[in-house]
């Protein structure tokens, strides 16, 4: 673990670990004279200005006797019971507005495209909800996330199974930016790869083979 601090305001940290994922901390002393620690966030998610301003800010609650790293704590703890009594609909359902709002991904300042949303929102809703919708997220494992893939490929069609697999993906993978869960159980799901079509011969192709070949006809 490798830490900067930051020249223009005491107590802000840049934290890098050996994995080199990089987060902001504010460190700070209570009235008690207790050193404490508050993680800010990613710095993929949060820039420099807007860690300086979050450090203003808990600053002066510390100087009121506030503890920002309990408060953290406590919010964390709060969002993580609600989030758990939601179930896949409700957590899908809200990674599509984040979608429409461009907050879907990190650093991302454009909302995802209108038609893919749509797209999206159609094998989300027409797959994915009858099989999971009512279930809570934690409860969904590798397992049954391939089973219901293999299920889709073998009984409605690859497309299916391979835009559900990504979606799902998607939905764990913004869950997990909320800390709704640890893991991404579709990281290790596969789908078979889509066949190539064959295509089509016209009327006039299929003329031109025809005569081509001069087919000898027995009687």
């Amino acid at each position: 673990m490798t830490e900067y601090s930051d020249t223009k305001e005491r107590g802000l940290c840049l934290r890098i670990t050996a994995s080199g994922e990089k987060s902001w901390t504010y460190r700070y002393r209570l009235k008690s004279g207790q050193q404490r620690r508050v993680t800010l966030g990613k710095l993929i998610d949060v820039p420099l200005a807007s860690a300086r301003a979050t450090v203003i800010k808990q600053r002066a609650l510390v100087a009121q006797n506030g503890d920002p790293a309990s408060d953290a704590t406590k919010s964390r703890k709060k969002a993580k019971e609600q989030r758990d009594k939601e179930t896949v609909q409700d957590i899908g359902e809200w990674y599509f507005r984040e979608c429409k709002a461009g907050r879907h991904r990190p650093n991302l300042k454009q909302p995802k495209r209108q038609s893919t949303i749509d797209l999206e929102t159609y094998y989300f809703t027409n797959c994915i909800v009858p099989e999971f919708g009512k279930q809570k997220l934690a409860n969904l494992n590798r397992a049954n996330i391939q089973s219901f893939i293999d299920g889709l490929a073998d009984n409605k069609s690859l497309s299916a199974a391979q835009r559900s697999r990504v979606i799902l993906h998607s939905i764990f993978t913004f869950a997990q930016r909320h800390e709704l869960t640890d893991i991404n159980p579709c990281q290790f799901v596969t789908v078979a790869a889509q066949k190539a079509r064959e295509r089509v011969l016209t009327d006039s192709e299929l003329q031109n083979h025809m005569g081509n070949a001069n087919p000898t006809c027995r009687h």
